[in-house]
């Protein structure tokens, strides 16, 4: 996630150079003509830094160590968005409707051992545009999944889907009887959704 950061920063700080030399006009270049010449460099550098993401992922995955617990998280409350990193939620003791997170570059890993369902049906989204989706059910927990990616593979407890625009739904065999029961919808528009049992 640092050298995200570092990388993003580097690409607006040389934009922001070029459009004030431009615009003291050190160097005779327009902003149309800038973004008609550098624009297909922009998709190289989002390529690249995906590429990168995944790979690190991959060995993450390995020997993945959970991130930041409820009690971490301290005026979380439901709602969680943001731009760029990823985003590692245990909910150790904390009841989960509501709960929603929203990312643009970035995975989402959310463990749910450990949860607290209300009775009825408790509700949590995820949702991603750059980034991977991967939620961790507990034994005994009922839960019922819609899964959505535009450009990604989809693992839904046993069911899988892939190729473009794919939607997914599947439930646990105890759900419907559950008096406390799990939904869960989750989308991205360029990644991976993985919901399994843990």
């Amino acid at each position: 996630m640092f050298w995200r950061r570092d990388f993003w920063g580097i690409v607006f700080l040389l934009l922001g150079i070029l459009l004030l030399l431009a615009k003291l006009d050190f160097i005779d270049y327009s902003f149309r003509k800038m973004l008609h010449d550098f624009w297909p460099i922009l998709i190289v550098l989002v390529g690249i830094l995906l590429i990168v993401n995944s790979l690190r992922r991959r060995e993450r995955f390995h020997d993945f160590e959970f991130g930041r617990s409820a009690e971490q998280y301290g005026n979380f409350g439901r709602k969680h968005s943001h731009v760029f990193g990823d985003t590692r939620l245990e909910t150790n003791n904390m009841e989960v409707d509501g709960l929603e997170n929203s990312t643009v570059f970035g995975d989402t890993f959310l463990s749910l051992a450990g949860a607290k369902l209300k009775s009825g049906i408790s509700r949590v989204s995820i949702s991603t545009t750059f980034g991977d989706i991967t939620v961790m059910i507990p034994a005994g927990m009922e839960v019922a999944a819609t899964a959505a990616a535009t450009f990604g593979d989809l693992h839904i407890l046993d069911k899988m889907a892939d190729g473009i625009s794919s939607r997914l739904s599947a439930q646990t065999p105890g759900y419907e009887a559950a008096a406390s029961k799990l939904q869960i919808s989750a989308s991205a528009t360029f990644g991976d959704i993985r919901i399994y049992r843990g």
